[in-house]
């Protein structure tokens, strides 16, 4: 079968490997050279988006308010405080990184960060410890002014200014020194080398053995009523029959959707309600409903997944794409929400230009 470009042009729809039930993979496609479009990339997967795309990212006082032992709802959030619950950074431990701040902001962060280390200081002092056991908060001395840290036993925790964005996260004591060099600014719009790992703003070395779960909210700025989430993950293989049948796409698709059941009525809009698409030239399910409001208004929802293949080489990772219309955000801001047609070709053209990097 003859490779297909996720850039394909002058054509809508492409379909392929139809079964013999007419049942299809549909991929659709972008124009090349497209000006409203842009590369951006989210772990370590490489795709396209209209340009202006706001990220979700976690505010200054919420970062804080993380460090003190606050807990909070959603971390990660627009500019204008809109939550982006789905946006999760998960490699080594949580990563947690900034919007653009100002020096005093980024010097609060550093401040709190520091103090954090002695307050844990404290709680190992008072923790009852096992006989034979030793916990030492040491300090770690990475090689550059713009990051500190700290470390317990083998774990250490970074603080990083990347680009007026502080970044924090956890890593091997032994990695930290090498990751407080390696951790570089990306622009959102800008796609990072094959061994980095893409999340807001930066770029992270990329260890091929270690699990991730990087998920990435944008909000498009054309049409604020659209949120894209992007999800890259590691490959599992689970020994328990539920788990695994759980990890499976129909069932993942499934469970999504049936959280929307509350409150909301879920109505499939496809046949079959889950799809075949490709997904980074690979066999992936789709599934496009309307979201039944209580008020009575109406949305619309697009979900897409492809599961990765655990053990091969390359790697074939576990990609999700969530792409939900909320209409009223529009409408406050005197704005036209995506009509029915136009929102499932944007959410489409987004999946076919996703490829691995």
């Amino acid at each position: 079968m003859k490779k297909l470009s996720p850039m394909a042009d002058q054509f809508k729809y492409v379909f392929l490997t139809c079964t013999l039930f007419f049942v299809c993979v549909r991929a659709d496609s972008l124009e090349i050279g497209n000006p409203e479009w842009g590369s951006e990339c989210v772990g370590t997967l490489a795709l396209e988006l209209p340009r202006g795309s706001e990220v979700a990212s976690v505010s200054a006082a919420r970062i804080l308010a993380q460090l003190r032992g606050q807990p909070g709802k959603s971390k990660f959030r627009f500019a204008d405080g809109e939550p982006a619950g789905w946006s999760s950074l998960r490699y080594y431990g949580e990563i947690f990184i900034t919007d653009r701040l100002n020096s005093s902001e980024v010097s609060a962060i550093r401040d709190q960060f520091s103090k954090s280390k002695i307050d844990y200081s404290k709680y190992i002092k008072r923790a009852p410890i096992q006989s034979g056991q030793t916990i030492r908060v040491v300090d770690v001395f990475p090689p550059r002014k713009d990051a500190i840290g700290w470390s317990v036993d083998d774990d250490a925790r970074l603080f990083l200014e990347v680009d007026s964005h502080v970044l924090t996260m956890n890593v091997p004591k032994d990695l930290a020194r090498s990751y407080s060099t390696s951790i570089k600014s990306r622009p959102i719009f800008s796609v990072a080398g094959d061994s980095e790992l893409c999340i807001p703003y930066a770029a992270v070395p990329l260890t091929a053995s270690r699990e991730r779960d990087i998920m990435v909210t944008y909000r498009l700025t054309s049409h604020p009523d659209v949120t894209v989430m992007i999800g890259d993950a590691n490959a599992v293989e689970y020994s328990d029959p539920i788990r695994e049948r759980n990890a499976e796409s129909p069932m993942v698709i499934a469970n999504f959707w049936a959280q929307y059941e509350m409150g909301k009525k879920i109505e499939q809009l496809l046949k079959p309600a889950f799809s075949k698409i490709l997904i980074d030239r690979r066999e992936g399910l789709e599934s496009f409903v309307k979201i039944k409001r209580d008020d009575a208004g109406e949305d619309y929802g697009y979900f897409a997944t492809v599961r990765g293949e655990y053990g091969v080489r390359p790697e074939k990772a576990t990609v999700q794409v969530y792409v939900l219309r909320n209409a009223e955000h529009a409408q406050s801001l005197g704005k036209t929400p995506l009509e029915k047609a136009e929102f499932l070709r944007l959410a489409r053209s987004i999946v076919s230009s996703i490829r691995a990097r």
